[in-house]
């Protein structure tokens, strides 16, 4: 009896939309293990759900991104799923894998910079930082549970920070690790309630927490969860990266001509309070 041949074996191979059977059974089960969104169990049925995963993961291999797999992709992300990337922090997290990062050019990593997401949950912050057509990533996220995860390397420059300077130094993404909380940020109170922007347009209904008002402006407020798994997180980086507490910082220290996240809700004082007792 001959041996049964892999998917990612098979030349002239092509799995696209539409398609079903065991090859494409196999292919989801190795995005599965590389924790891109696809339905558990898989159903061998190859949908938008599938295409999608396989889109992202192009664009991470910096190949064509056409949702469409033939041989050299299938080899290339069962490789991936036999080693998949693990985080650098000492905690229980997720790694998923997002495609917009570069390298530091050597840069130390001697900085954390902390913003708000101006989104309302993780998922969705996760398929945004991995489409192709965000150009945006960060080190990691925090969901508004405490769960987090990962989506680049600490080694590699994520697109976080853009135009920016701290203590004479531009270009702040170089030596940064960046961290995004899920928050809206900044509503806008209207006479039916309070909405969140979508592409600065305060067009989509805030349903979250009772709004926190400082200087007639409106916050969603972030949760007692956040600042839990941040404190925990931001202390892991530190003590692997001996990070001085002063250099722990908001976008908006280090670009605020333009940026006012993680804004004027984010307790500070709490924070590094909870900071340090658990260095205690």
């Amino acid at each position: 009896m001959g041996c049964i041949m892999r998917y990612y074996e098979k030349q002239g191979l092509i799995l696209k939309r539409g398609d079903h059977g065991e090859d494409v059974l196999e292919l989801q089960r190795d995005l599965i293990t590389l924790a891109y969104d696809i339905a558990e169990p898989p159903d061998g049925d190859y949908g938008p759900q599938t295409e999608g995963a396989v889109r992202f993961f192009q664009a991470i291999a910096k190949g064509h991104v056409t949702g469409i797999v033939e041989t050299v992709v299938a080899s290339a992300l069962h490789a991936m799923a036999l080693a998949p990337p693990a985080t650098d922090a000492a905690l229980d997290l997720p790694f998923v894998i997002g495609p917009h990062y570069d390298s530091r050019a050597e840069a130390a990593i001697d900085m954390i910079v902390i913003h708000y997401t101006g989104s309302g949950t993780l998922v969705g912050t996760v398929r945004w930082f991995q489409d192709p057509a965000s150009r945006v990533s960060a080190h990691y996220l925090v969901g508004k549970d405490g769960s987090m995860v990962q989506m680049v390397q600490e080694a590699e420059r994520a697109w976080h920070a853009g135009a920016s300077q701290w203590q004479g130094r531009s270009n702040c993404n170089r030596f940064s690790v960046g961290i995004e909380i899920i928050n809206w940020g900044l509503l806008e109170k209207k006479d039916d309630g309070f909405y969140c922007a979508i592409d600065n347009q305060y067009t989509q209904r805030y349903n979250g927490q009772t709004p926190v008002e400082i200087a007639g402006k409106y916050w969603e407020p972030y949760t007692d969860e956040q600042y839990v798994a941040l404190s925990e997180l931001v202390r892991d980086i530190r003590e692997r990266r001996g990070i001085d507490l002063e250099m722990i910082v908001g976008h908006t220290d280090i670009a605020p001509d333009r940026k006012i996240d993680p804004g004027a809700h984010f307790d500070w004082a709490r924070f590094r309070q909870s900071l340090l007792s658990l260095l205690v």
